[in-house]
C-alpha cells in the first residue's frame, strides 16, 4: 500500500499512489517535474508549496494529478536543490547525498517510528553507505571512523 510517493533508489523509479493507496503507479525519475507556486493561507499570508508531476500517467487513468510534496520551499532556489539533491540520490552511480542520513537517523531513534517503517525505509543499501550524524559534535561521521 502506497500512501505518499516513494523514491525507490534501487529501481529508479518514483511510486505515486492512486486513490487512498490502495494502487500505484511509477515513473522513472526523469519523468517527474518538480513546480512550486505560492499560495495564500489567509489574508495576506502566503507561503511557497512544491509539487510533482508526473509526465507520464497509466492508460487507466483518465485524469492527470499533481502530487504536493511535504516540504515547504522558503524559495524557488531552495526547491530546485532539493530536487537536484534528490535525483543525486536517485543516481545509482553516485553516493547517496549526506543531507538524507541526519533524516534517516531520526527516523531510527524516533521512539513513534514502528519497526516496519525503519525496516522498510532503512534497507541495507543505506546502511552501507551511511555516515551517520553525531549530535554531541554537531557533524557528520565517516563511516571510516566509525
Amino acid at each position: 500500500m502506497y500512501v505518499s510517493i516513494r523514491f525507490e533508489r534501487k529501481t529508479g523509479l518514483v511510486i505515486f499512489p492512486i486513490g487512498n493507496g490502495d494502487k500505484h503507479f511509477s515513473v522513472g525519475i526523469e519523468d517527474v517535474e518538480l513546480y512550486t507556486s505560492k499560495v495564500s493561507s489567509s489574508k495576506g499570508v502566503m507561503h511557497r508549496v512544491a509539487f510533482l508531476a508526473p509526465k507520464k500517467f497509466p492508460k487507466t487513468m483518465w485524469w492527470q494529478k499533481i502530487y504536493t510534496v511535504s516540504f515547504m520551499p522558503r524559495t524557488p532556489e531552495s526547491a530546485q536543490i532539493l530536487w537536484t539533491e534528490v535525483n543525486h540520490y536517485m543516481d545509482k552511480t553516485k553516493p547517496i547525498p549526506k543531507g538524507f542520513y541526519r533524516n534517516w537517523q531520526n527516523l531510527l531513534e524516533d521512539r513513534e517510528s514502528t519497526e516496519e517503517v525503519k525496516k522498510e525505509t532503512l534497507t541495507p543499501e543505506l546502511y552501507a553507505q551511511a555516515p551517520f550524524y553525531d549530535r554531541k559534535n554537531g557533524k557528520y561521521l565517516d563511516k571510516e571512523f566509525w
